[in-house]
């Protein structure tokens, strides 16, 4: 004879099937990234195109050429220098927590285990190159984007009139201090998106706890 089951149990899916669906997510999640990173790529390109025949027509090839070369050099070095300055942040900071965490130097329960998140190693690896790599790009992309205020800064010349009250060439003010306010406006953001990281990984280690009277 056949048992049939009870109404208090549920018939459960075979394991295959359980394997077979989460390949399909992840397969699916991969193609959804494809997708958003082509048409970004597509939008880029169609720009460079238009402008690159644009400065064709006006017989500035050579200009064309080098401003791009410009952004991309500006791009990159941005991009490596945020991504070195976060990635060792981050991954101090999980180093710390592990650490900590696993010589029970706090006995209360983590924002994790209150919320029912587990994040194996890898996925933490994971999660800190993803956050790692999105800040990275929002700060290259903030210096991709001003690339005339660099320009100005390497080749702006000074006017031989100086400034009444702290006798500087007024070419400083037109070419070189925009370039150090958009340095200091990005490392002051970069430094921010980094301490609230490292902060959300030390409440994730349970290093970091908040009472009605403050945080601990």
């Amino acid at each position: 004879m056949i048992d049939k089951p009870t109404h208090g149990e549920q018939a459960r899916p075979p394991a295959g099937e359980k394997g077979r669906a989460s390949r399909r997510g992840r397969q699916l999640k991969l193609i959804m990234v494809a997708a958003v990173v082509l048409i970004a790529l597509l939008v880029v390109i169609s720009g460079w195109i238009q402008k690159g025949l644009w400065m064709q027509q006006l017989g500035y090839t050579g200009v064309f050429w080098t401003l791009l070369a410009l952004r991309w050099e500006l791009f990159c070095v941005a991009f490596v220098v945020a991504l070195l300055y976060l990635w060792i942040n981050l991954r101090l900071a999980a180093r710390n927590g592990a650490t900590f965490r696993s010589g029970s130097l706090t006995s209360e329960s983590t924002v994790a285990e209150k919320l029912g998140i587990q994040i194996s190693p890898t996925g933490s690896k994971l999660t800190m190159c993803t956050v790692a790599a999105a800040a990275a790009l929002i700060f290259a992309g903030i210096f991709y984007a001003q690339w005339d205020t660099y320009l100005r800064f390497r080749y702006g010349g000074s006017f031989g009139l100086s400034d009444p009250l702290f006798g500087v060439d007024v070419g400083f003010y037109l070419f070189r201090l925009p370039f150090y306010e958009l340095l200091q406006i990005s490392l002051t953001v970069l430094t921010l998106i980094t301490l609230l990281a490292v902060l959300v990984f030390y409440a994730y280690f349970g290093l970091l706890g908040f009472s009605r009277s403050g945080p601990m």
